[in-house]
């Protein structure tokens, strides 16, 4: 078990090794600078970027709860009116749970297709099985290209 110098020196190891790296160090020159191995320098790294990523996650969830709190209140204060036949309040009523619904990742993934400056759909690079009465590929490609 670590004593709290030894959590205190690693602490701030982390700290100096991620500045010495943002400077263009090589983990080697790292550890050198720290008086640790090379492993023990990208360590130090691998660790902070774990705490800075699992403190933004944290941060994110925290601002997520609040524009739900937020967003539960205006639906509350349009649905009275909404349940009145105020087709405005309604329309409103509609949006504020849409953005709820989006907060909390209810929809389905969208999917993305490519398309070219036109917006017509670009055909996937891809394996193209072409039927045995087509003849030839090219015969196939030029049919299916007269019906798309």
């Amino acid at each position: 078990m670590k004593t709290s110098s030894q959590r205190l020196k690693a602490t701030k190891n982390r700290t100096e090794a991620v500045k010495l790296r943002s400077t263009g160090m090589t983990l080697e020159q790292i550890g050198n600078e720290l008086g640790v191995s090379t492993s023990m320098a990208f360590k130090y790294i691998q660790t902070a970027l774990e705490d800075l990523a699992l403190k933004q996650f944290e941060e994110t969830q925290e601002y997520r709860a609040l524009q739900m709190l937020r967003l539960e209140g205006l639906l509350s204060i349009a649905w009275k009116y909404a349940e009145q036949g105020d087709l405005n309040a309604i329309d409103k009523a509609i949006k504020i749970t849409d953005q709820l619904s989006k907060l909390m990742n209810l929809y389905a993934p969208i999917k993305i297709a490519q398309t070219n400056l036109s917006g017509d759909g670009v055909t996937s690079p891809g394996i193209i099985v072409v039927p045995a009465v087509a003849g030839s590929v090219e015969e196939w490609l030029e049919d299916n290209r007269q019906q798309a």
